[in-house]
């Protein structure tokens, strides 16, 4: 299992928690497997958003970069988990061989 995502610096928490962290935790603990891939598009979403956001910005947001690809990392790692039936397609199976 990950371990858990590193907190932005409370300069920036306020988006983190408001944007991405409800949408994260919402797919990561989602039991309805039908609603998984919604969920996951979510939260993806609203990674890829702030993380545009903090690309335009101006100074350093290291912290928060690195907690938005833990958090991504852990939403692929579920997205990716066969038993979620979200695993590889077979085309996508036989590509990586």
């Amino acid at each position: 299992m990950p371990t858990p995502p590193t907190l932005p610096s409370a300069q920036n928490l306020p988006i983190f928690t408001e944007r991405v962290i409800p949408r994260a935790v919402a797919a990561l603990s989602e039991i309805d497997k039908s609603k998984i891939p919604s969920c996951l598009a979510q939260a993806e979403k609203a990674i890829v958003l702030r993380a545009r956001e903090l690309f335009q910005a101006a100074g350093d947001h290291s912290e928060e970069t690195e907690a938005l690809d833990e958090v991504m990392y852990a939403l692929q790692a579920l997205g990716s988990n066969p038993q979620m039936g979200q695993g590889p397609t077979d085309l996508e199976r036989s590509n990586a061989s």
